[in-house]
């Protein structure tokens, strides 16, 4: 974002950081009793022209600003002007105060009238969404699972390893939104980015600093980088919300986020001294982001979590702050989640009302107990989307440890972290597929004392498996037509896998398995369709092809042991069929990248290398037809085309377009249907 000034107000130390979050059992939020809440001046965007006469003159210092016309009649009128700051249109948006008498609303009409302003509104402010910090870390309930699945599978974490929410320390929420299943489907790993404007990050966090984009986060109230800020995070705050959606997973401390180690941006929007939010702030932040994106420095930011609201009514007027949730949405295919409200955080909700929650661009989080039913105060009305776990969180704080929490703040960032799974399943999806994925899927609320069914939006509680699986299956390429069908097919074979259906992918794994060319896991009765394949298992797949029990040299390859893949993988390196990763320092080929996932332009490279055999790739009429074709790497976009053309990958339809997928990961259903196109086509 281009900056006019960024110096107007010096850095505020007075905040007392709540250390270790004990300090009071409520970190100072928004609740229904807000409704006063009062506004900070005004927004006043000025047109076209007097935007340019603005940024002619530019420069830090907002004194410079005097010499613009507006801004001098702007003075005349009683009006001092703070801060500017320039629009994703490029208009100049201006922050003012009135220096006399005038109410905000003799100040909205007045400047109005003055020549070069097109729009005028007021700074509104808001709060946090309480975080009620639990004194003790259990509480009595059910969780989905009953006890824990992760231990021998996704997650070393200790705290990930107790469902059981009477346990100490336990990571319940993780199995009552089926975290556990989605972990099996989808992972983050830093494919995805989820933005947290809150209060700031402890940045040194153990459990945090390896997800934490630390040299992008950012500080929106005093328009500097975060990490240059003597305080981080004012109120505790929003350390809590970033290690629901991202504590660092499988790293054996502490809790695991719910995205799997998606990145996180941390924005502080809140002020030091006054400890509130403004509309300007909030502004500035989506206009910092969309900068970052424009710019090339943040391509794979998919969600942002707002824990934070205000509940006036007049909130729903805050057009600059709506504008830019619109324009993440349908510019940039940001969804925005938010925390839905705690009502008076004991036994009363609000059923009013909140924003940004209830703007209809928004995901609004409400909370439930542990057993599943309705946190009593958590608010609800008919604008809520879906519900997720709310009390007695286990997660990140302020003193480098771990707090016990409630409330929906903590509910809303385990729905924003599910996001970042979905996009992580499948990096094409549409903001509108995710949400309907999580909104399709959630299982309804049983609650019979406080039953909200017929009164609140909400779809129900989240269920991330199901979610994930939802979304994965909606995007599947179709079925490739069989060019000579049989009039009367025989019957089908069976196959030993419990998890391959009659779906597009049913004759090619039955294919590859007739054939011995591909089988399913070693530890379990399934094929996996779904699932990535990782680079060792396509060289396999090529060698039982190929490789007629050839027995190459070692490869050399610091990864490449003596395991199932070893000659496979020796046999693939030796033909240049795949080749290692190259260390950029010294230009050795040093390993082989055991484990990593291949995505869909690798595998055309590895077909390319066996077949193409110096072959012209073709007409590039085909490729470019479809809509993501510039997402193809620069390396791989010859061999790309080649097998496009041959009919080996012919891409992925989503409704009647197809798409090339280029960086998605290539599933082993996939990986069996190529085989086959490779083998029926006399590729190989």
């Amino acid at each position: 974002m281009k900056r006019f000034h960024s110096a107007w107000r010096a850095c505020a130390l007075s905040c007392a950081l709540v250390a270790g979050l004990s300090l009071a059992p409520i970190i100072a939020g928004a609740t229904a009793a807000d409704a006063a809440a009062a506004t900070d001046g005004i927004l006043i965007t000025l047109d076209s022209a007097a935007s340019a006469q603005a940024r002619s003159l530019g420069g830090d210092d907002v004194n410079l600003l005097a010499e613009s016309e507006v801004v001098a009649q702007l003075g005349q009128a009683g009006f001092e002007v703070s801060d500017s700051f320039e629009s994703q249109g490029g208009q100049v948006v201006l922050t003012a105060d009135t220096t006399g008498d005038l109410s905000d609303e003799e100040a909205l009409a007045q400047a109005r009238d003055i020549e070069g302003v097109a729009d005028v509104q007021y700074n509104y402010v808001y709060h946090l969404v309480d975080i009620i910090e639990e004194d003790a870390a259990n509480s009595a309930g059910t969780s989905r699972s009953g006890v824990s699945t992760l231990a021998a599978s996704s997650v070393n974490d200790p705290f990930a390893q107790i469902s059981d929410p009477a346990e100490n320390n336990n990571q319940y929420w993780l199995y009552n939104a089926n975290l556990d299943d989605a972990w099996e489907q989808a992972q983050s790993d830093h494919d995805i980015t989820i933005a947290v404007l809150d209060s700031g990050v402890d940045l040194d966090h153990e459990d945090l600093a390896d997800n934490i984009l630390t040299d992008l986060a950012w500080d929106a109230t005093l328009e500097q980088p975060l990490a240059a800020c003597e305080i981080t995070d004012c109120a505790g705050h929003g350390t809590m919300v970033a290690g629901v959606a991202s504590a660092v997973a499988n790293n054996a401390l502490g809790i695991a986020g719910a995205s799997y180690n998606a990145d996180l941006l941390p924005i502080k929007v809140v002020d030091n001294e006054e400890r509130q939010i403004t509309s300007a702030d909030l502004v500035k932040s989506y206009e910092y982001l969309f900068d970052l994106v424009d710019s090339g420095k943040l391509d794979n930011l998919r969600v942002i979590n707002m824990s934070l609201g205000g509940y006036e009514d007049s909130q729903a007027n805050d057009e600059a702050f709506h504008d830019v949730i619109k324009t993440a949405l349908n510019t940039y295919d940001i969804l925005t989640v938010c925390a839905g409200g705690n009502g008076n955080q004991t036994t009363t909700p609000n059923t009013g009302k909140m924003y940004p929650a209830d703007f209809d661009e928004c995901i609004s989080v409400t909370a439930l107990e542990s057993d599943g039913t309705n946190l009593v105060w958590s608010d609800y009305n008919e604008f809520k989307d879906i519900s997720a776990p709310g009390q007695n969180i286990r997660t990140t704080n302020m003193s480098g440890g771990f707090s016990t929490a409630s409330g929906t703040s903590v509910a809303s960032p385990i729905v924003s972290g599910t996001v970042a799974l979905l996009y992580a399943a499948d990096p094409d999806a549409t903001p509108e597929q995710v949400r309907a994925a999580l909104e399709e899927t959630a299982v309804p609320v049983v609650d019979e004392e406080h039953d909200r069914t017929e009164v609140s939006g909400s779809a129900g509680a989240l269920d991330a498996g199901a979610a994930v699986e939802q979304l994965v299956d909606a995007v599947e390429p179709e079925p490739e037509p069989d060019p000579d069908p049989e009039p009367e097919p025989e019957p089908e074979p069976e196959l030993p896998f419990v998890d391959v259906d009659h779906e597009w992918y049913y004759p090619a794994i039955v294919y590859v398995y007739e054939n011995d060319i591909m089988h399913g896991l070693s530890d379990s009765p399934r094929f996996a369709p779904n699932e990535p394949i990782v680079r060792q298992d396509a060289a396999v797949v090529l060698y039982n092809i190929l490789g007629n029990g050839e027995k190459a040299p070692d490869c050399g390859l610091v990864d490449v042991g003596q395991d199932y893949y070893t000659d496979a993988v020796n046999w693939a390196v030796a033909h240049g069929y795949i080749n290692g990763y190259e260390n950029v320092a010294t230009g050795e080929v040093t390993h082989f990248g055991v484990g990593d996932p291949l995505t869909r332009e690798q595998l055309a490279c590895i077909v390319a290398n066996i077949a193409r055999n110096g072959d012209p790739f073709g007409s590039m009429a085909k490729y470019e037809s479809m809509p993501d074709h510039d997402k193809t790497s620069s390396w791989a976009v010859t061999n790309v085309v080649w097998a496009i053309n041959n009919q080996i990958i012919n891409g992925v339809e989503l409704g009647d377009v197809r798409y090339v997928a280029p960086q998605n990961k290539t599933t082993r259903a996939e990986m069996a249907a190529i085989m086959m196109n490779c083998l029926e086509q006399d590729v190989f």
